[in-house]
């Protein structure tokens, strides 16, 4: 229970970025962060979010699953 509510925020912030701000006044109770495609919302948050170019990004990828 305590994995899959983790995996859901977790998934949930890093798919919606934009309510980091908000993390204090979202209801856990209403989010599913099953439908979330965990790959490309790593790759969005990473580029988009953290602002790291896609070279840098498959670099990184590169080393940690070396």
């Amino acid at each position: 229970m305590i994995a899959k509510l983790t995996y859901d925020r977790n998934m949930y912030i890093i798919a919606h970025p934009d309510k980091i701000s908000e993390i204090a006044f979202i209801d856990w109770n209403n989010i599913d962060g099953s439908s979330v495609d965990t790959k490309q919302a790593a790759i969005d948050y990473c580029i988009g979010y953290l602002g790291m170019t896609a070279e840098r990004l498959d670099a990184l990828i590169d080393i940690i699953t070396a």
